[in-house]
């Protein structure tokens, strides 16, 4: 009955007040706010698939439906506010995509979302607390990182290659990322045990245990975030101090992340995340 209720009411404020129309010039009043929270926590919590789907669906509509300026403000203010992953991950691709559209245009540097490419940065990686229970949005925040660094490699138009950002980057935020996560992995490796290098064919085995499975699933999780990060740091340098206190710190057993995320077959016993069962 909520679920049919909760379409009716969507429908109908869609239907009677187009969104279209709702673009202004200036920054939507804190109004919004409790709306906006209330629609990003019924897209988590609603327990039907079909009314989840069409409430991220009116959320992207409405903040499309206002200039590039206003989204990006309201982007900002969503993400820096909201305690659901999957919906941080959601508008973090979002905004990696605004970008990405807004890139060729004349004077990208001075347009809203130019302007603040680098803060999303700045405001993303704070918000990364417990790598584990929310992989999806780590991967998201390193791969925005990664995205500015190769799009602004030539021009340097945000400022993302200067010496004090990289080396800001590198020892706010990469490094003791680097620790938690090589700390996470140790872990995880420790509580598995030998499974953690299982053949493909013994890791099979383990289909019928649900918590061994979930546990190769978070492994694996941590591991394509560690890739991801070897990615970065090959981007963003290091002192060969660094580098060398970098390789040690990781755990011996893990090897090649890629290597091992790729060798068990989790993905058909593991359920597929949140974010992929809400869009």
């Amino acid at each position: 009955v909520h679920s049919n209720c909760a379409i009716a009411l969507l429908r109908w404020g869609v239907d009677l007040v187009p969104l279209e129309a709702l673009s202004v010039g200036d920054v939507p009043s804190d109004g919004f706010m409790p709306m906006l929270n209330s629609l990003t926590a019924f897209m988590v919590m609603c327990p039907d698939p079909s009314t989840r789907l069409l409430a991220a669906r009116i959320l992207n509509r409405f903040i499309s439906s206002f200039d590039a300026r206003v989204r990006s403000e309201m982007l900002h203010a969503i993400v820096s506010t909201c305690s659901f992953p999957q919906v941080v991950e959601l508008l973090v691709r979002r905004v990696k995509d605004e970008i990405d559209s807004a890139w060729g245009a004349e004077n990208f540097a001075a347009s809203p979302f130019g302007r603040t490419a680098l803060r999303w940065v700045h405001t993303l990686y704070p918000q990364i607390q417990e790598i584990e229970k929310a992989p999806e949005v780590t991967l998201a925040v390193l791969n925005l990182h990664r995205f500015l660094l190769l799009r602004d490699k030539k021009a340097n138009c945000l400022g993302a290659w200067d010496d004090k950002e990289l080396s800001w980057a590198r020892n706010t935020y990469l490094k003791p990322l680097q620790t938690r996560l090589t700390e996470a992995i140790a872990t995880r490796e420790a509580d598995l045990g030998t499974q953690v290098h299982a053949p493909v064919d013994d890791t099979a085995d383990q289909a019928f245990n649900p918590l061994t499975m979930e546990k190769l699933g978070t492994l694996q999780r941590l591991y394509w975030i560690g890739e991801v990060m070897d990615r970065l740091w090959e981007l963003v340098g290091q002192t060969e101090e660094e580098g060398d206190s970098r390789q040690t710190s990781l755990s011996s057993s893990s090897g090649d992340h890629l290597r091992l995320a790729r060798s068990w077959r989790v993905a058909s016993v593991v359920p597929v995340h949140a974010m992929g069962q809400l869009f």
